[in-house]
């Protein structure tokens, strides 16, 4: 048997080598985006569990929470697609390449986009003003621990390919 701290070291040593250690060719974002939403979504909810504040009549919450979510789930797929069409780019491994294509013709982040989207739909289905709150927290720490990173080291990168591309497409909408 394992003594566990030879475990947690093989965990942090194999497991993800690319995500969580410094690399030259990696924009060394602070947490992979769907668990910095997730964070928020969980703290959200357990905040709400002890001290329930609703932010919407009831009448409307569950319809059109599921609509939200069924969109952000939509976008993540199409631009999941779009990579996919794109010689299969990864976005766990060093990009080759900016991909414009639909959607991300409209954004530069369609990704965070549909994980925003997802959040707020079980804010509204849950009619939970906490995990609506945590839009505001998870987008500060999206932003200056990832976004921010990623688009220095897309500059970086890509050069006058990539201040193109951000002069053409927003960073959200």
């Amino acid at each position: 048997i394992m003594p566990p701290f030879r475990f947690l070291e093989s965990l942090s040593a194999n497991a993800y080598p690319r995500i969580m250690q410094s690399t030259t060719d990696s924009p060394n974002v602070i947490a992979l985006p769907p668990f910095i939403f997730l964070g928020g979504l969980l703290v959200g909810f357990a905040i709400d569990w002890f001290l329930p504040k609703p932010f919407i009549p009831e009448a409307y919450d569950l319809p059109l929470g599921l609509v939200v979510i069924a969109l952000g789930i939509f976008l993540i797929a199409w631009q999941r697609s779009a990579l996919l069409m794109e010689d299969g780019i990864d976005v766990r491994k060093t990009p080759t390449a900016i991909v414009s294509a639909l959607p991300y013709s409209m954004s530069r982040n369609p990704m965070y986009l549909g994980m925003t989207l997802i959040l707020l739909g079980f804010a509204i289905w849950l009619n939970s003003l906490w995990i609506l709150s945590m839009l505001v927290f998870v987008h500060f720490v999206l932003h200056y621990g990832g976004v921010a990173r990623e688009e220095a080291y897309l500059e970086k990168k890509f050069g006058k390919t990539y201040l193109d591309y951000k002069k053409k497409v927003r960073r959200w909408l």
